[in-house]
């Protein structure tokens, strides 16, 4: 691969890793089913998921009871290797609901390790990998209205 083509899918994965961040703080579910493959994997700290669409509910369910969510992400490496990619990203998430006994916001820390393959309609995600290494806050927030008092 020539460097320029490196360069450019270095940029254009760098640009989808921040676009997925922003469609998930603009509830932009199609956005983020998008930057998937329809057949991608997911795991995170509870379990895998499988296929975009099971991506994308986990994410709504998660953040769409939230007044305001704002993921950043950081920290970037990427390795190319023709149509491929990996990734290694750093993410801080702030998470706020107003009105939530004992705090109204809570923050999570962690990585992303994303296996990427360049599509006709640009790179998507084939198996992202989640960790957490911190939190804090009130885990409450997080907790969509329909399961408070489930664990109680």
């Amino acid at each position: 691969m020539d460097l320029l083509t490196d360069l450019a899918s270095r940029a254009e994965i760098a640009n989808a890793l921040a676009e997925l961040a922003r469609a998930q703080d603009r509830h932009d579910w199609d956005a983020v089913a998008g930057s998937y493959l329809p057949d991608a994997t997911y795991t995170h700290p509870g379990g895998t998921l499988e296929g975009a669409a099971a991506i994308t509910d986990r994410t709504r369910r998660a953040l769409q009871h939230l007044d305001s969510s704002q993921h950043l992400v950081g920290t970037i490496v990427i390795e190319v290797t023709g149509d491929t990619a990996s990734t290694f990203a750093q993410f801080h998430a702030l998470h706020v609901r107003r009105g939530t006994p004992g705090g109204e916001d809570y923050v999570i820390a962690g990585s992303y390790e994303d296996r990427w393959v360049r599509t006709p309609d640009g790179w998507r995600i084939a198996h992202r990998k989640q960790e957490y290494h911190w939190r804090s806050g009130n885990r409450d927030v997080v907790v969509p209205p329909e399961s408070e008092g489930e664990n109680a």
